[in-house]
Order: structure tokens, then sequence, then C-alpha cells
């Protein structure tokens, strides 16, 4: 609106008058509604663009962040120093960063209040960050808004998946953690199957299933104690119950896979509530390594030795114990 010496007392043109209708219905338009007769439609849209004011979609590849504004308004015309600019990332990052914002240009993005460039896994597909810009610098420092939650909270919600068919791999993202919980819920299996583990070092291309692979170790409470080395980890010290099923109880639990790192052995430890016979609940304990170093675990697969899961899900955490 190009609206100027205007004095109190003064008359507005009939031109002058409908650029304010003019700019009202672009503000109603961009925000994405479209126009009614509905006299709180200026007001939604303020209110629209307040709410996502420093929300962005990022359509780059790792490393290389291309960053747009979710609202269709002016985009920005440049970066202030303290500017906040929030988005979801696309991609897992493999070593040092840059975001463009709105076509302002690709600046570096750093952390530890721009100290230092990103290393991998510092910024994991589907979680959501916050850049904050440094004039001075030029470039972004990053923080992650998944690990914001509560108190110093060191786990991150990556995924829930459903348990089904005779096996689950979860090997989309599984990096940039320290350790990595699963939180079984409700798994139910074909009758007489066991539940089981392997690890990938590829990023599931393949998982690890060689004859002495893997060293386990499971005892329920009732004593019953099983061990060996075998081409899995068996969660189960015997076969589950075949009635587990029929008599309407799920198996729950915690599952923790430790040292997913090249320096040491990967090896994961699980405490199950699972049923018996007569109904009653019972509790599994197992523990087990990958018995030869093979690089960074990113995968772990559930399967079982017979049958198919057939109920259940998975809830998948990061964990980052320096949080």
């Amino acid at each position: 609106m190009n609206i100027v010496n205007k004095s109190t007392g003064d008359f507005y043109t009939a031109a002058e008058f409908t650029e304010f209708k003019n700019e009202a219905q672009n503000a109603i338009l961009s925000s994405g509604q479209t126009l009614a007769s509905n006299s709180i439609q200026l007001k939604q849209a303020l209110s629209r663009f307040s709410s996502f004011g420093s929300s962005f979609t990022d359509s780059g590849s790792a490393n290389t962040y291309t960053l747009t504004h979710i609202a269709s308004i002016d985009p920005l015309a440049l970066l202030q120093d303290g500017a906040q600019i929030r988005f979801k990332s696309g991609n897992t990052n493999t070593g040092a960063s840059t975001a463009n914002v709105a076509g302002l240009g690709a600046k570096a993005i750093k952390k530890n209040g721009n100290a230092d460039a990103l290393s991998a896994g510092d910024i994991v597909a589907g979680r959501y960050y916050e850049l904050t810009y440094n004039l001075a610098d030029t470039s972004f420092d990053l923080a992650d808004l998944s690990n914001t939650v509560g108190s110093n909270n060191p786990y991150t919600l990556i995924e829930t998946v459903n348990f089904s068919g005779s096996q689950v791999d979860l090997d989309t993202n599984l990096t940039g953690f320290t350790e990595y919980t699963f939180d079984l819920r409700g798994v139910r299996l074909s009758a007489t199957a066991r539940m089981q583990i392997q690890f990938s070092f590829d990023g599931g291309a393949s998982y690890k299933s060689g004859a002495s692979d893997y060293n386990w170790r499971a005892a329920t409470g009732n004593g019953n104690d099983n061990a060996g080395n075998a081409s899995e980890i068996n969660i189960g010290s015997t076969t589950f119950d075949t009635e587990q099923a029929g008599i309407g109880m799920d198996i729950d639990g915690l599952i923790t896979l430790y040292t997913p790192i090249a320096t040491g052995l990967s090896k994961v430890l699980g405490y199950l509530a699972v049923p018996n016979a007569a109904g009653q609940a019972q509790d599994n304990e197992f523990c087990g390594v990958y018995q030869a170093s093979s690089g960074t675990a990113n995968g772990v697969r559930f399967l079982v030795d017979s049958g198919t899961f057939t109920a259940g899900t998975i809830k998948v955490y990061g964990v980052n114990k320096d949080a």
C-alpha cells in the first residue's frame, strides 16, 4: 500500500481505499484460505502467519539443506543476527553441512555455539531442528528440538512400527545416538515360535547370520537357562508357550542396543514379561553380543524361527547419555 501524506480529517480516494481491500484479500489468500463472507478471515490469516512464521520445509539432500518457508508469503529478504529457522530434516547428514534459507545462499551449519562443524549423524532424517543465525560468523548454530522435552531428556522417539510377517527390520534411522531402546508392546507370535535378533552394519543391506556370529544367554524366572553361539540372538530361553495367543496375554518389555560403535562389541540386553501355559506372566531376561568388530551397528532385525508375528508394536528411541 502506498498511501502517504494523510492527516486527520483527510479523505481517501476510491483508488486508495481499494488498496486496503486488496491488501486484506492478499493476506487472506496467502494464508491458505478461500475468500468468504467471514468477518474474521483477516484475523485468522494473521494468526496463521504468527504460528508458522519461522517454520520451513527441507527439500535438499544430505549435508546440503534447502529450506523454504511453509507459508505462501514473501520470503525472507535477508538474514539478521539471531534469526531462527525451524525445519523437519529430510536427510541424515554425513559430515559438515550447509543450509540455504529462502534462497539467500548456503551458510555453514555448526554446533556448540557456532564453534564446531557438524559430525555425521548430528542431523537425523525425520527429526525437528532449529537454526539460529550468527551474523558475525555468517553461520547457523544447530539445536535439536527433538531432545528438548523435559529437563535434559536423553530419549528421542524415532519411529513406531507394527509387528507383522516373519521379520521386522529397523535400519532407516539408527544413526546419531549412543544407544537405542526398543519398547515392545502387545507382541504375539505364531504357536511355538521363538523371537530372535540380528544386527546390520551396512544400513540394512545385509544382516549378520553366520553360524557362530552371536553369543547369547537367556533365562526365565522359573530357572530355565539357555546359552550358546548361533546365527542370531535368541530372546527366549524356551520357545514361547503354544497357548500364548489363545490365553489373551502379550509379550511386553524393553530391549536396549548398547555400544553400536566400531570401538566395541555391539550388544543387547532385554527384559520381557512372557505368559506361560497357565496364563501366568513370567519374566524373561536375555543378553547377546555380536562377536566380531564390523563397524557401527545401524540396523536391528526382529525375526521368528518359524511362523510369523501376529500382533504388536515397537517404539524405537534414540538415547544420548551425554544429554
